[in-house]
């Protein structure tokens, strides 16, 4: 819910009520199950200060076999007083480990245009630009 309404403010496109944000949290977990990966929870005193999703998913037909599955960061978020204490990166450290583990080799995720602080941390972690998503509104 908290990754929604940080979005939204953004795109202001992402489903805000927390009902419809836990369907986003279902999908994820259903990802899982089918797939394999991990829910990642970063706690502090008993306190949830951060949560990652991590997926391992299957690419397009037109990437090579041997690179087709990979990890897949579905959220990421931390707790906003929480940011900027390396919360992400250590939740991403494991994701990446888990990835390994599994034999993959490569892990992706999405940055929504905008979400430049985002992008520096993703960067900052060894992610490169691989493709450009790109929308045109219809309105």
């Amino acid at each position: 819910w908290a990754l929604n309404l940080f979005e939204n403010d953004i795109s202001a496109d992402r489903v805000v009520e927390r009902a419809e944000a836990e369907t986003c949290v279902a999908f994820n977990l259903e990802q899982i199950r089918l797939h394999g990966g991990a829910t990642l929870i970063a706690e502090s005193d008993a306190r949830v200060v951060g949560c990652l999703s991590l997926a391992f998913a299957e690419g397009h037909v037109f990437v090579r076999r041997d690179r087709r599955r990979h990890g897949y960061i579905q959220d990421i978020v931390v707790a906003e007083g929480w940011r900027g204490q390396n919360i992400a990166q250590a939740l991403m450290a494991e994701a990446e480990s888990l990835t390994r583990a599994e034999g993959l080799r490569s892990l992706t995720l999405s940055v929504l245009a905008g979400n430049d602080r985002a992008e520096r941390a993703y960067r900052r972690f060894g992610f490169a630009p691989h493709a450009v998503e790109m929308i045109k509104a219809l309105d």
